[in-house]
């Protein structure tokens, strides 16, 4: 009797083997391969500047389906409009805020405000735009590298942001810019952009700028990036949607990321290789005859400092 028990648990076992039955695994050794702390994931968020210029150049971003923000300059033609055009679209707009550059060449718009304004005609000013977009939950500077490097004119200006209940991101035009700090300082709701991702316009250039916010936002748990209605931009925007949509990243407003707790919100904006300085030389042992200079024909490099010096 137990040859005939111990002959069918063989064959059992044999057929088991072969046919790929498995016997019920404990209860315990389930709840093991279930991950105890689930990653989240990291929070992407682009801003769109300069919008108001062209219906057509908002359209191709608003054709993405990405959950994008959009600043709008005020006082120009379409601004009222793409404002409603973006609402129906349940994308989050911001006030572009137009702020005097250091290049005094350059006309930052309509609707701009100087450090030569006394407190009281900045204050109005900012009224008058938010006015016209009341839409706007956030403000970014547009231009402004002397005004957002100036303490006590940008700190006039971010009162007036807070009082109003929105949100502020400092675009970082210029390395001297206080304007992140300073509201931090007051309190306000703040964050800043990591760094302009068309500043040169193409779109393989874009892409790459892409690529390495989304690592940005991987290493910090967030970022912030700035873009413009450039068909270029539009184009890398949708190629990057696709060839990374199994990423572990999110895209987001800003609004979610400055109001997440993912943001510790920095004293100071670590402005991401948008300013590089030229490596310190080495020392050359002196020669006793002047060597003839062999000519060497390089690539030029993109400009970035000339960039923030004339353009913004």
């Amino acid at each position: 009797m137990h040859r005939r028990r111990f002959l069918a648990h063989a064959w059992a076992l044999i057929l088991g083997t072969t046919v790929g039955w498995q016997f019920p695994a404990p209860a315990a050794a389930n709840k093991r391969r279930t991950p105890k702390n689930r990653k989240e994931p990291y929070q992407l968020a682009l801003i769109i500047d300069d919008i108001g210029y062209s219906q057509q150049r908002a359209n191709r971003f608003l054709a993405l389906d990405l959950p994008l923000t959009f600043s709008i300059l005020p006082q120009l033609p379409n601004s009222t409009n793409l404002a409603r055009t973006i609402q129906e679209h349940n994308h989050e707009i911001m006030l572009h805020q137009p702020m005097e550059p250091f290049n005094r060449r350059l006309d930052p718009g309509p609707g701009a405000i100087y450090v030569k304004d006394p407190a009281q005609r900045i204050t109005r000013t900012l009224l008058d735009n938010l006015n016209t977009n009341p839409l706007a939950i956030g403000v970014n500077n547009h231009m402004g590298s002397r005004f957002t490097a100036n303490s006590g004119k940008i700190e006039a200006a971010l009162k007036v942001i807070k009082d109003q209940g929105l949100y502020f991101v400092d675009s970082v035009t210029s390395p001297r810019s206080v304007a992140h700090q300073t509201a931090c300082n007051l309190g306000l709701s703040s964050s800043y952009n990591r760094f302009f991702i068309d500043l040169v316009v193409r779109e393989s250039s874009i892409y790459n700028s892409l690529v390495r916010l989304e690592g940005s936002a991987r290493k910090h748990g967030y970022a912030i990036g700035i873009g413009h209605p450039h068909p270029a931009t539009a184009r890398a925007l949708g190629r990057f949607a696709r060839t990374h949509a199994a990423k572990e990243y999110r895209w987001a407003y800003v609004s979610d990321i400055i109001r997440s707790p993912a943001d510790q919100r920095p004293k100071s904006p670590a402005v991401e290789n948008r300013f590089p300085r030229k490596p310190a030389k080495a020392a050359q042992p002196a020669l006793k005859k002047p060597q003839p200079k062999i000519p060497v024909h390089k690539k030029p490099a993109h400009n970035y400092n000339w960039f923030y010096k004339n353009a913004i």
